[in-house]
Formats: C-alpha cells, sequence, structure tokens
C-alpha cells in the first residue's frame, strides 16, 4: 500500500517537473521572440 502511494507521489512531481520544464522552455522562447521584434523596429527607423 505505501509503495503504492509513493509510486503515485512520483508519477505526480515528475508531471510537476515536466511541467516546469515546458514553461522555461516557453518563457525562452517568448523573451526571444520579444527581442527579435525590438531589434527589429530599431532596424526600420534607421
Amino acid at each position: 500500500m505505501k509503495l503504492e502511494q509513493k509510486e503515485q507521489v512520483i508519477l505526480r512531481l515528475e508531471a510537476y517537473i515536466q511541467g516546469l520544464q515546458e514553461g522555461m522552455r516557453l518563457k525562452q522562447r517568448i523573451l526571444q521572440g520579444k527581442c527579435n521584434r525590438k531589434q527589429g523596429k530599431e532596424g526600420e527607423r534607421m
């Protein structure tokens, strides 16, 4: 019984970690997109 509970906790924590990792990846993409847009706008003004 305890082993089953521990396995469920592990699965839940692994899913949580995967969600955090995906969020970090998406954050990087969003930040890179913002930087690229700022650079493009500055280039247009010159």
